[in-house]
């Protein structure tokens, strides 16, 4: 009997701490500062959201969590290279742990 409560509680263990999967939903947006020259706008600001995403990933939840973070990079350039005062437009990606599926 004590056997057989040895087995069921340690296969019990083994299965809770199994990798699950967890969605990862993503979402973009693109930030575009105003650019003026001599007092001429030649670009307004404006931020424009991306398509939502959604990722899949297998692991533990703290490695899913992780991974997800990873998976939301800030990207930056500049619009107006060797120009002074020119801010850097940035493709911004936030994503979080979504449902354990």
């Amino acid at each position: 009997m004590k056997f057989t409560i040895l087995i069921a509680s340690s296969a019990l263990l083994t299965l809770g701490s199994c990798a699950k999967n967890y969605s990862c939903d993503c979402t973009t947006s693109i930030n575009v500062p105003a650019y003026v020259d001599n007092g001429i706008t030649l670009q307004e600001e404006s931020s424009t959201p991306g398509t939502p995403t959604t990722k899949y990933v297998n692991g533990k939840k703290k490695d899913a969590e992780k991974t997800c973070t990873d998976f939301g990079p800030t990207l930056s350039y500049n619009l107006a290279p060797g120009v002074v005062g020119a801010d850097s437009t940035s493709i911004v990606a936030t994503c979080t742990l979504g449902a354990k599926l």
